[in-house]
């Protein structure tokens, strides 16, 4: 295949973990072209894969389990903004293009000069593929296979983060988080939408939202966590924290990890209630079962077990992801780590 050709492949041999880690090498990578000027830009989970975008204006897709390269996908510039998700569909914005490619295959499915700056990730659903733009808070349809502008939709603010595609059988929506602290849903089909299907006054989002399902976690300038159900537009649950978060959740199991201006909280999913908090200043990072990955306000990474909130030593840097039960870390930008959690 095109990327065998393209790249070398070397499998190196992982440093031992210490014993008391609920952590297991799983295997690590690293590419000619990472260690010849080009390294590792930004990595990105997506589904079961990791997206990997050098410093060459490439992105490789690897399988997060084994560690297999699956394709390469050339853009030309850096990416813009994260890849969006939906449907098997991959998102990719550059400063000038939007390219959509398979997740299965990384065929490219639709490629379109920007005629206007992004001003959240794009994202493809079964259909259509949604850009909100600064362009008077516009958010634009395009069809996935003709390109052609199905419709455009003026919100009352600007866009504050990624749109979320809920696929629905009865109506499938994007919901978008707006810069007046409105979460809007719009419908997600080829009529011009006539009116949001429900909005929500949640606050200023923090960090990344992240989805399980049908529900929406996001940190908020108010001070809160927040819940909320995609299809009714209700609130599931709020919770204060206190200070102000400092980025978006983490999840975990059945927990959402958060950290504040004096403190790191375990939220239950469920319900959002407090699990256990440190009362430290800490940045989670990623967090897979048994293990949360954070940062101290000196910059030191440390872990903490996501039993009870105690603290124990890691072996990782300050660059890593979580997904699923998989820990990623290519801090040294030239080689990527992976480990599973044995919790």
């Amino acid at each position: 295949m095109l990327h065998v050709l393209l790249l070398t492949l070397a499998v190196l041999t992982p440093p031992a973990e210490p014993s008391d880690l609920p952590l297991e090498h799983a295997w690590s990578v690293s590419l000619e072209a990472w260690q010849t000027g080009q390294g590792i830009v930004s990595v990105h989970a997506v589904s079961d894969l990791l997206l990997v975008e050098d410093s060459g204006h490439r992105v490789t897709a690897f399988d997060r389990a084994t560690g297999e390269s699956r394709w390469l996908v050339a853009l030309g510039q850096a990416l813009a903004q994260v890849p969006g998700f939906a449907m098997g569909h991959i998102t990719l914005t550059t400063r000038e293009h939007v390219t959509v490619v398979s997740e299965a295959s990384g065929e490219r499915l639709y490629e379109q000069r920007l005629s206007t700056e992004m001003a959240a990730a794009p994202i493809a659903g079964e259909s259509l593929v949604f850009e909100p733009t600064h362009f008077e808070g516009t958010l634009f349809a395009y069809g996935l296979k003709s390109g052609v502008l199905s419709w455009r939709y003026r919100i009352k603010s600007g866009f504050a983060g990624q749109a979320v595609y809920i696929p629905s059988s009865k109506e499938s929506r994007v919901v978008i988080p707006g810069t007046d602290g409105w979460l809007r849903a719009i419908p997600a089909t080829l009529k011009v939408p006539v009116k949001l299907l429900w909005s929500l006054d949640v606050g200023l989002p923090v960090g990344a939202s992240v989805t399980q399902g049908d529900t929406l976690f996001m940190s908020t300038r108010r001070n809160t966590m927040v819940a909320v159900d995609c299809v009714s537009g209700a609130y599931r649950w709020t919770s204060s924290l206190g200070e102000m978060p400092l980025g978006g959740p983490v999840p975990v199991g059945e927990l959402l990890l958060v950290g504040t201006e004096e403190d790191l909280l375990a939220l239950r999913a469920s319900d959002g209630q407090v699990a256990w908090r440190t009362g430290d200043r800490e940045l989670p990072l990623a967090a897979v079962p048994g293990l949360v990955i954070c940062q101290l306000a000196s910059g030191r990474i440390v872990g903490r077990r996501t039993a009870d909130g105690s603290r124990v030593d890691v072996p990782a840097g300050s660059r890593v992801l979580s997904t699923g039960p998989f820990l990623v870390d290519w801090s040294d930008g030239r080689r990527l780590s992976v480990a599973r959690s044995t919790h």
